[in-house]
């Protein structure tokens, strides 16, 4: 463990640790401002969502808190020696939920038309979401990391601490998407919304963005923590390594490869509907 700081907000070990709100660092205000400017634009969908089905809308979200809620406890409590301020747990949290969520809406949406355009409407059909989400919705989601880390450093002590604050950003992120999948894809009634719980939480699992987003905060975390331990082209290596790892599973699982049941999906989805 490193010494505590002595700076306003600096808590450490079983007694003091850093809190989310450290106003004097500039990746404060910058994670602030993001998550502000994109939370109006989440708050909007999600009572556009509201109004088209009030009581599918309801049920997406009761049914993903009892999926994500003991997801979330398993990792914040993973790590037995040092539990992880709250506040940055939660400002994880909120940034995968609503910032990365948000930007990887719009950075989707500009690189499938330039996947339409270089391939053909077949191609694009099968291909786009592997050719654009894995790498937006990553980086996205490991920004918001970097944030946290310029804001407390030191809470990222070892590798451990890197997998609960990347766990968590993507089970916020995974949460939403689904909520978006679950009114705008599958068609929002009650019954299309647990079909579409069974098609992308029961049989696919909500652990994808869960385990992708823990490999890039676990790069994350070796490149801070070691820094005087292990050269920097090895902490480069490995964190990119990671963090390509991420994208690659990502990549896999969107891809046609993995189509391992549609009939069942679209069976699924017109019994919904």
């Amino acid at each position: 463990m490193r010494p505590a700081e002595a700076s306003p907000g600096y808590r450490r070990g079983w007694g003091r640790q850093t809190s989310l709100f450290q106003f004097r660092r500039p990746a404060f205000w910058a994670y602030a401002t993001v998550v502000a400017g994109t939370g109006m634009v989440a708050v909007g969908a999600q009572s556009a969502f509201r109004q088209i089905s009030p009581s599918g809308w309801a049920l997406s979200w009761l049914l993903l808190a009892i999926y994500a809620l003991p997801v979330f406890l398993a990792v914040y409590f993973l790590d037995l020696y040092e539990r992880e301020p709250l506040s940055l747990v939660f400002g994880a949290v909120v940034w995968g939920a609503v910032a990365a969520t948000t930007l990887a809406g719009i950075g989707n949406q500009g690189w499938g038309l330039v996947v339409a355009r270089i391939g053909t409407p077949e191609f694009a059909a099968r291909w786009t979401a592997a050719f654009t989400a894995p790498l937006v919705e990553e980086t996205l989601k490991a920004i918001g990391l970097v944030l946290l880390v310029l804001i407390a450093t030191d809470e990222w002590d070892d590798v451990m601490d890197g997998f609960v604050y990347g766990a968590v950003c993507g089970l916020g992120f995974a949460v939403v998407e689904d909520v978006f999948y679950f009114i705008a894809v599958f068609g929002g009634s009650p019954g299309a919304v647990l079909a579409g719980f069974y098609v992308r939480v029961v049989s696919s699992g909500l652990y994808g963005h869960v385990l992708y987003t823990a490999l890039s905060g676990m790069g994350i975390a070796y490149f801070v923590s070691l820094a005087e331990e292990v050269p920097l082209r090895r902490r480069v290596v490995v964190a990119g390594g990671l963090f390509l790892a991420a994208v690659a599973g990502h990549f896999l699982w969107d891809s046609p490869w993995l189509d391992l049941f549609p009939s069942r999906v679209e069976g699924l989805r017109d019994w919904a509907l």
